[in-house]
């Protein structure tokens, strides 16, 4: 059996959908420091993902501090044998 991710995110966060993480603009560059988009990451996660052909199966998404900080938790199917158990240290 495989555990589920479940994000607790600090008070003050607020929980979005990945839609919603897609309006958040990062805040201006300042000198060598430039931000860029969360949903960049989120996306280039998911691609990653799909390319290594691990399926999401849920993921959370919270905002904190007008956008500035994302907190996320993705449930995939990695190591999801189907029941079955081979010799891994994520066995019951």
């Amino acid at each position: 059996m495989f555990a589920t991710a479940t994000l607790i995110a600090p008070r003050g966060a607020t929980l979005v959908s990945r839609e919603q993480v897609a309006e958040y603009e990062p805040p201006h560059p300042e000198g060598r420091w430039k931000p860029v988009k969360h949903s960049l990451i989120v996306d280039l996660m998911h691609e990653e993902l799909a390319r290594r052909e691990i399926q999401i199966t849920k993921e959370e998404y919270a905002i904190q501090r007008e956008g500035n900080y994302l907190f996320a938790a993705m449930t995939t199917n990695w190591l999801d044998t189907g029941g079955l158990c081979l010799k891994s240290p994520f066995c019951d």
